[in-house]
């Protein structure tokens, strides 16, 4: 995951993006929500005790991004009549989402790990 934010932070400066479309700063906030989770549940693995809710909300939160990033995505197709610029964005748009898809893969071995030391 947190190579996966350094590279998206890299591509940015590298792409001289410019102003931000809808979707981003929000698929942003959900990547830092759903990485507090992740540590959360990493914390509690080690007591083996409450670690389900994290897993659970950060399930919820991939949920959230899924769904920020469909419409953001419809968006910045409907909005954006640089092509370039387009293709920079969904760029971005999609490294963004894949970030929570792999967040809610380590909640989810961690839930795993936790539901086999139970």
């Amino acid at each position: 995951m947190i190579d996966r934010i350094d590279a998206i932070a890299r591509r940015a400066h590298v792409l001289k993006l410019g102003a931000t479309p809808f979707g981003v700063k929000e698929l942003c906030e959900i990547i830092q929500h759903i990485t507090a989770e992740v540590l959360e549940g990493v914390k509690h693995l080690r007591k083996n005790k409450d670690v389900l809710p994290h897993c659970i909300e950060a399930k919820r939160l991939e949920e959230e991004g899924d769904a920020i990033f469909l419409e953001s995505l419809g968006r910045l197709f409907d909005e954006e009549t640089d092509p370039i610029r387009l293709i920079k964005w969904k760029e971005i748009l999609d490294s963004l989402e894949q970030t929570i898809d792999e967040a809610e893969d380590v909640a989810n071995d961690i839930e795993s790990i936790s539901i086999k030391n139970a």
